[in-house]
C-alpha cells in the first residue's frame, strides 16, 4: 500500500508511531507523525506526556492519537508504521489481547479504524527515519516532564 493505487484511487497516508516508558511502569509518552507516502510532506505531527505508564500502553496511545489525527485530517487510507510488534500483531489478529489495561486501549484503536476507508498495521524497525523521528519526539517529551517525574510522593506523615 504505496502512494496510489491507480491514477483515480485515493492517496494512501503513512502513520508512523511510538510510545514509550523509562520504567515499566514509569513516566510515559507518545508521538506519532502523518505524512504523505510519496514525498516528505508532513501533514500532522504531535507528542504527549502521560504519566506514568507501562510501555505497551503508551505504543497504543500513539496509534490511537495518529488515528485520530488521520481523521481530523480526512485521511481515508492510511498505512500505521509501528515499532511495537505487540500492537501489529494484536490489531492485525494475529494475538489475542490479555492484557486488561490494553483491551479499551484495543477496542478504541479498532472503533477509530472502522471511520476510515482502509488501514493497515506493519512493523517496522527503529532505524526507519520516521520512526526514529517519532523515538526522539518521544523522549523530549519526557525530557520536558523529567522534574515532575523526579519530584518527592507527598507525604504520608500524619495521615491514615
Amino acid at each position: 500500500m504505496h502512494g496510489r493505487d491507480d491514477e483515480t484511487g485515493p492517496r494512501v497516508s503513512h502513520l508512523y508511531t511510538d510510545g514509550a516508558s523509562r520504567g515499566n511502569p514509569g513516566p510515559s509518552a507518545a508521538a506519532w507523525l502523518v505524512k504523505d507516502s510519496t514525498s516528505d510532506v508532513v501533514r500532522d505531527a504531535g507528542s504527549e506526556y502521560l504519566g506514568r505508564g507501562t510501555n505497551n500502553v503508551a505504543e497504543y496511545k500513539a496509534i490511537i492519537r495518529g488515528l485520530e489525527a488521520c481523521i481530523r485530517l480526512s485521511v481515508k487510507r492510511v498505512s500505521v508504521l509501528t515499532d511495537s510488534e505487540l500492537c501489529v500483531k494484536q490489531l492485525n489478529g494475529e494475538y489475542r489481547v490479555k492484557d486488561d489495561k490494553l483491551k479499551p486501549l484495543f477496542e478504541k484503536a479498532v472503533q477509530l479504524k472502522k471511520e476510515l476507508d482502509d488501514v493497515r498495521f506493519a512493523w517496522v524497525g527503529r532505524k526507519d527515519e520516521w520512526i526514529s523521528l517519532c523515538d526522539r519526539m518521544v523522549n523530549g517529551e519526557l525530557d520536558r516532564h523529567q522534574d515532575e517525574d523526579a519530584a518527592p510522593a507527598p507525604s504520608m506523615q500524619g495521615r491514615p
